[in-house]
């Protein structure tokens, strides 16, 4: 179940989009440390800003696409992912990369979900 954050209605993109980036660093930190609770809580804080932009519309949406050459892997991959809904040529090339890195979770988070996009059961996230 995810919980509701009450502040992002308020909030402008820029900051949407670097509580993003945050929240998306924290989880796969968080994953790769074996913490579910924290990286559930994480993934939460990605959905719900993801769905604040999307209910703003395409340009809220685009302003993630900066990220797409962020220094941190899991923000690539979770932009990546985002992308496929309204940029699908950019966020497929960039997970395509991403899955052929040597190590990391990002590797198999971008694999596994490059795959769900191709089968068509990629959920709306």
């Amino acid at each position: 179940m995810r919980r509701a954050l009450p502040d992002l209605a308020g909030a402008d993109v820029p900051t949407l989009v670097a509580r993003y980036r945050e929240a998306a660093v924290m989880h796969i930190t968080a994953s790769a440390e074996n913490d579910p609770v924290t990286a559930n809580r994480h993934y939460d804080t990605i959905s719900s800003i993801y769905q604040e932009l999307r209910s703003r519309g395409i340009e809220a949406q685009r302003a993630l696409l900066p990220h797409l050459d962020d220094i941190h892997p899991a923000v690539r991959v979770w932009v990546s992912v985002h992308a496929l809904e309204f940029a699908p040529e950019q966020g497929a090339d960039l997970l395509e990369r991403l899955q052929k890195r040597p190590t990391g979770i990002e590797r198999l988070f971008a694999k596994y979900k490059l795959q769900e996009w191709r089968e068509g059961t990629l959920s709306r996230m």
